[in-house]
């Protein structure tokens, strides 16, 4: 929080800190903040990408089958484990709905299990 009504200084409550500095203004301050989000979303954004990373290395290196579908039944991830089970290639199963005419119905079957 900002706040510049405790006399000439300004000053920023950082958590349970705060920090008072008479060369800084309001906008500076402003400025300050803005800056310190910018700077969080960053780190924030490569870890998940770092994170995200290391979760497809697990996918795939993954011994069981591992898919994924969008919202809509789309798969979306499909590794090699999927690819012996399900008799599909990556390539082939990518954008695929899990509906009865693209996937078996012993895959739906197995699908559905997995799902509970």
């Amino acid at each position: 929080l900002l706040s510049s009504k405790l006399g000439k200084k300004a000053s920023t409550n950082l958590g349970a800190i705060q920090y008072s500095r008479p060369d800084f203004n309001e906008r500076d301050l402003d400025i300050l903040e803005h800056l310190a989000k910018l700077a969080t979303q960053f780190i924030e954004g490569r870890r998940d990408k770092r994170m995200g990373k290391i979760a497809a290395r697990v996918v795939s290196a993954s011994a069981n089958a591992v898919l994924a579908a969008d919202r809509k039944g789309s798969i979306v991830d499909w590794n090699a484990a999927a690819e012996k089970l399900f008799g599909y290639s990556q390539e082939e199963s990518l954008g695929r709905g899990s509906k009865p005419s693209t996937i078996s119905l012993g895959t739906l079957r197995v699908m559905r299990c997995l799902r509970k």
